[in-house]
């Protein structure tokens, strides 16, 4: 069975330019970039201009990045090098943000706050001046929530936190490739990103930071001004750079596109399920992303049946240990617990169509009129 893929937010499908400038250069420099030698020097070149290429389409041309395996790693980078680096450090976390800031809220718990969202699910500033003070040393939250879409005001808070002398963690793992990331207005101190979402390989992120005031997870080497440890992924760096290239070739016609999609979407399920609960904004969110809840639907069960009629989507809740949970994210929406249970996300990309769309919202209106 072919498998309509509708989870871009999950994992983007390779750029083929991407995977065969990890080829090319896996091949031509297998040099070590710490070497003194000319296959060194001729790596670790390229490395440097992997970087600038990919700082300046982020519009952070003189700005350096430090590479990572992914956003996983960039964020615990920070958020546990903030911790270790500033003894008495005071963190403000957003309630929507990716498990890999989150668990700080348990890990550092008498030092860290939480800030809710707003209306529509997104960060008010008002609320930021409201939970920051003079204590507060980091705060840390999405450009574009994950599980929703929804944009937040990061060019606002950046701003504000600059004012107030707090330095900023912005995750932007599902924004790079898909939105303008413009670091000359978003004024935090570290922002971090994921290749794999934007069509580049697995296993390579970074954080594009202002400043080195935090600890290192790994030691033993120099490399990465001595913020992190081991030889650099020159290949992963470059098939990154080349993939963010590829997605903001088509950036503008694939937002308009993919919005179209989403509202198409939408409308097609509303107009069949009465109940059905927006999470997302397809005006005004990431082009694509649609967030569902649906009251009574189990979406663990409802992501199985559409996967046996050849749709590959995602649900907004996690099971552990054989228990359902539903989603802190749409929790904090103002969702109640059965209608965050019934919440499925799809989200779109270059090679979702009409027909494909259309398909699938026959296919979700098929399973939530079954749940009964």
């Amino acid at each position: 069975m072919k498998i309509k893929y509708f989870d871009h937010a999950a994992s983007y499908p390779p750029f083929k330019e991407a995977l065969d400038t990890y080829c090319k250069v896996s091949l031509d420099y297998f040099g070590n970039p710490s070497s003194a030698h000319y296959p060194g020097f001729e790596a670790r070149t390229l490395f440097q201009k992997a970087k600038k290429d990919f700082s300046a389409m982020c519009n952070f041309p003189d700005g350096r990045i430090i590479l990572t395996s992914g956003g996983t790693e960039a964020n615990n980078t920070i958020v546990n090098g903030h911790m270790k680096f500033t003894p008495d450090a005071r963190l403000l976390v957003a309630v929507d943000t990716h498990p890999s800031i989150w668990f700080a809220v348990q890990r550092y718990n008498k030092q860290c706050g939480i800030l809710p969202l707003g209306k529509g699910g997104r960060v008010d500033i008002n609320d930021v001046k409201k939970y920051i003070n003079s204590k507060t040393t980091l705060l840390c939250m999405n450009h574009v929530c994950g599980e929703t879409g929804v944009v937040h005001p990061v060019e606002e808070i950046s701003e504000l936190c600059a004012r107030k002398g707090i330095l900023m963690l912005c995750d932007g793992v599902q924004a790079v490739g898909h939105l303008d990331v413009d670091l000359e207005k978003i004024v935090c101190d570290y922002y971090t990103f994921s290749a794999h979402k934007f069509g580049g390989p697995r296993g390579i992120g970074g954080i594009l930071l202002r400043n080195d005031r935090f600890t290192p997870l790994s030691g033993g080497g120099k490399q990465e001004w001595g913020l992190r440890a081991g030889t650099e992924n020159v290949a992963g760096m470059a098939a990154a750079a080349t993939a963010l290239n590829c997605c903001l070739r088509i950036q503008a016609n694939e937002e308009i596109r993919l919005r179209d999609l989403c509202r198409r979407l939408y409308n097609h399920i509303k107009n069949e399920v009465d109940e059905v609960i927006l999470n997302s904004d397809p005006d005004n969110g990431l082009p694509g992303l649609l967030s569902i809840s649906v009251p009574g639907l189990t979406a663990q069960t409802a992501v199985a049946q559409l996967n046996l009629s050849g749709f590959a989507v995602s649900a907004g809740s996690a099971c552990h240990a054989n228990e359902v949970i539903p989603s802190r994210t749409i929790m904090a929406m103002g969702r109640n617990e059965t209608e965050a249970l019934g919440t499925l996300r799809i989200s779109m990309g270059i090679d979702n169509t009409e027909e494909d769309v259309t398909a699938l919202g026959s296919a979700i209106i098929e399973v939530i009129n079954s749940k009964d």
